[in-house]
């Protein structure tokens, strides 16, 4: 792939990173059960909700924030009864999801915590 070639694909992924409603294509990648089958979408995804969550909180509805808190939770909680998952992608929707935390709990998440200690107890 050519130097210009490569330009065009990042200047595309940036342009669809910043689409208000990327984030939602992006959780349903990063959180599929067959997240092994194409590693560079997957890591876009993730990046894309990190990207989300640090810079785009604010202008999320309570419904989209709690439809991402949720999923990550979920897909997290299952990822940890799965065998033979990386532990990369376990390790990288823990930091999602402790990136929430940090701008929900305590006020908009005052079970934040519980959650993080019910999760360390089923594995």
């Amino acid at each position: 792939t050519s130097n210009a070639r490569k330009r065009e694909i990042e200047t595309n992924l940036l342009a669809f990173k910043s689409q208000p409603e990327a984030w939602h294509l992006c959780l349903r990648v990063a959180t599929a059960s067959d997240i092994t089958e194409n590693q560079f979408l997957w890591f876009f995804s993730t990046s894309t909700l990190e990207h989300t969550i640090t810079r785009r909180w604010t202008q999320l509805t309570s419904t989209d924030k709690t439809l991402l808190r949720e999923t990550l939770w979920n897909s997290y909680a299952q990822l940890g009864a799965t065998p033979n998952v990386a532990k990369r992608h376990r390790d990288t929707l823990a930091q999602l999801i402790a990136l929430l935390g940090k701008r929900e709990f305590p006020e908009q998440d005052p079970n934040y915590m519980q959650h993080c200690m019910e999760l360390t107890k089923t594995r």
